[in-house]
């Protein structure tokens, strides 16, 4: 019985060990198929979820692998933000272990992307905050000097993507006790309505929803039949 017992431990440890080895390499793997599909300086942070990666890799489906990469520098835009999770990603041991991707697909995939205030200030060449306005609306909020004073203004903003852009489209402009001449609206959309190329974290999906949080854009979009490699 004692042996037995020796026996099963030895065995668990084992799959324990093999688990963990399976997981490191199928991550390092994803990271490394993923760092070029987005276009990223370094492997992003890559994690399997479900139960055993062991049995996962055998069979060939991982169920969700989540990656995250904060900070990514792109050269139009400036810092974004990635989170992505994918689903039911088809990845045979025997490509895995040649670290062969190709033809790699995920079943469906989820993607935020986070626009920073500083990012839209940057662009705008002007200070925006971002809120969340009535509805889930995007709100930004500047300043413009109206008649040689400087007014705070609160804009209401719709973000579409059109083509290979994102665009915000300036809706409302708006300030407390000041009434905004038509000329200052104008220019008021000129200055804030800026675009900026499609992030590589949602190329090849479909922009589904826009919200505000903890002072940024965020981008959602979803697809299925997602291809790991390429853009």
């Amino acid at each position: 019985m004692k042996k037995l017992l020796v026996g099963l431990l030895v065995l668990a440890l084992l799959l324990v060990g093999a688990d963990i080895a399976a997981r490191l390499v199928a991550e390092r793997v994803l990271a490394s198929t993923l760092q070029q599909r987005l276009s990223l300086p370094q492997r992003p942070d890559v994690s399997i979820g479900g139960f055993s990666v062991l049995v996962q890799a055998v069979r060939g489906t991982y169920d969700e692998v989540r990656v995250e990469a904060l900070g990514v520098p792109t050269d139009n835009i400036g810092q974004l933000d990635y989170l992505l999770t994918f689903n039911g990603i088809d990845l045979p041991i025997s490509k895995l272990v040649n670290q062969d991707v190709s033809g790699t697909t995920a079943r469906s995939a989820t993607a935020e992307v986070s626009v920073s205030e500083q990012t839209l200030s940057d662009l705008a060449g002007r200070p925006i905050a971002v809120s969340s306005g009535q509805g889930g609306a995007v709100q930004l909020e500047t300043t413009y000097d109206i008649a040689g004073a400087s007014v705070d203004l609160q804009v209401t903003a719709d973000v579409q993507v059109q083509g290979e852009q994102v665009v915000i489209d300036v809706q409302d402009v708006s300030a407390a006790g000041v009434t905004i001449p038509s000329s200052v609206i104008g220019a008021v959309a000129d200055a804030i309505g800026v675009n900026f190329p499609l992030p590589p974290a949602i190329r090849g999906l479909t922009l589904t929803d826009v919200t505000a949080r903890d002072g940024a854009i965020i981008l959602h979009a979803q697809g299925n039949d997602v291809p790991l490699s390429g853009a």
